[in-house]
């Protein structure tokens, strides 16, 4: 449970400045893609904790096994508890290739945002072990049901930057409602602490804030605008419509987290516009970073670039060929 205390940096700018590259590594989960598999990391994730919702499982355990998946995929990408399910991986090689990923990920990270995440998750290496277990057990089950609204909100793309009387901006990829609810769900569970909020609930709101979605297109904030209310007794009716899919348990749980987005100066509400308003930034800086990205950033050697010609017995050989065909002198170092 979250501390009961106010957070002593009541406007959380510490822990988003410490959760940043965890975030920032979260939104990027939306472009990892794999072959074999529809949609994007994100998307999947966003089915995976929707079927386990609907099937009754405890929103504090879906957040936290989500949020333990997430955090590897930021260095295992792709190759993650369901590829190993497929895979018939020996349970002692599939722990052993996500607990480096999990290392890896949490390793990297400042201190106070390894103990937000330990707030949300608990100790690491149990949180590990029962997200494989279950990725173990899932190669022999079939497979979970998820909500109709869930495939409708993967296919359903976000507007992107619109404002009243500025030509249309389209930013390809568009990302999916899917995508975003997904980020902000786990942002927002791993904002909570700092903000004394319940992480599980900020979870659910995160999902289920785009649930009217499903069925609405996204227009935009210009189209809010020329709208002007116009579809204010249209949007509870299709939100309604998504939730009459959930069993009643799991309903009465989503419809309780929906009261969250809506308020403001609750703890719940802060940690969870804190998620939103981050994700929506984070995804705007994507397209700024892919427009800035220069031969230097994937050939130098300087830190921060990528230096795609790796370290090994290649590496000389290969650098005097492009050295020669005058690449390396565009930029590469």
């Amino acid at each position: 449970m979250p501390d009961a205390h106010p957070p002593h940096d009541a406007d959380g700018g510490a822990a988003i400045r410490a959760l940043l590259p965890l975030a920032r590594e979260f939104n990027t989960l939306k472009r990892v893609r794999a072959a074999g598999r529809a949609g994007s990391w994100a998307e999947r994730a966003f089915a995976r904790a929707w079927g386990r919702v609907a099937q009754g499982q405890q929103p504090a355990e879906v957040a936290r096994q989500e949020l333990v998946a997430a955090a590897i995929a930021t260095v295992l990408g792709a190759i993650d508890a369901e590829f190993f399910a497929a895979e018939r991986t020996s349970p002692v090689k599939a722990y052993r290739a996500m607990r480096t990923g999990w290392t890896a990920a949490v390793g990297s990270l400042p201190a106070e945002a390894r103990q937000l995440l330990a707030q949300v998750v608990g100790e690491g290496a149990g949180a590990l072990t029962t997200h494989l277990a279950l990725a173990a057990s899932a190669a022999h089950e079939a497979p979970v049901m998820v909500p109709n609204f869930v495939a409708r909100l993967a296919e359903q793309p976000r507007a992107g930057p619109t404002r009243p009387g500025t030509p249309r901006l389209m930013l390809v990829p568009q990302e999916s409602h899917a995508e975003h609810c997904w980020a902000v769900a786990v942002t927002g569970a791993l904002l909570a602490p700092a903000y004394g909020a319940d992480a599980p609930t900020v979870f659910l709101a995160g999902l289920a804030h785009h649930l009217p979605n499903a069925s609405l297109p996204d227009a935009g904030d210009a189209a809010d605008v020329a709208l002007a209310g116009a579809l204010d007794d249209l949007v509870p009716a299709l939100r309604e419509r998504a939730l009459c899919e959930l069993p009643a348990g799991p309903r009465a749980a989503v419809e309780a987290a929906l009261a969250v987005p809506p308020a403001t100066h609750t703890p719940d509400a802060r940690a969870f516009h804190a998620a939103d308003a981050l994700d929506r930034v984070l995804e705007m800086e994507w397209f700024a970073r892919q427009a800035a990205f220069t031969l230097d950033d994937a050939l130098g050697e300087r830190p921060g670039a990528f230096n795609i010609l790796h370290p090994g017995p290649h590496q000389a050989v290969e650098r005097a060929l492009l050295g020669a065909a005058g690449l390396l002198g565009r930029g590469g170092g």
